[in-house]
């Protein structure tokens, strides 16, 4: 079981509500439509949701969707996150396949 936490503004609450589920991931999803912030600032809340996400639900494996791009994995990467979601970046692009490759070569790295 797979949540998604897309538009939840009380994260706290959040897990404490469905910790009775014990899911097995958390999906950190901050739409970088949404966020007003822009592509890749956004990103630095996932820290911060992550950090709630660990504590309240320990056992849960933790997915981070929302503005991923070859970009700015870079700031990913010190976060953990056990899946990694790229959407836009990929079906926006020229090359799909080339910015698929990519991101999936860098995870493999971590770097």
């Amino acid at each position: 079981l797979m949540l998604d936490t897309i538009e939840i503004s009380d994260l706290q609450s959040f897990a404490e509500k469905v910790s009775p589920l014990s899911p097995d991931y958390i999906c950190i999803h901050t739409s970088a439509d949404l966020s007003g912030v822009g592509e890749s600032m956004h990103l630095l809340e996932y820290a911060k949701k992550i950090e709630i996400i660990r504590r309240v639900l320990p056992d849960a494996k933790i997915a981070v969707a929302g503005g991923i791009s070859p970009d700015n994995l870079s700031h990913v990467f010190p976060l953990k996150p056990d899946v990694v979601i790229a959407g836009r970046s990929i079906w926006e692009a020229e090359d799909p396949a080339r910015v698929a490759s990519e991101i999936k070569k860098r995870l493999e790295k971590g770097s």
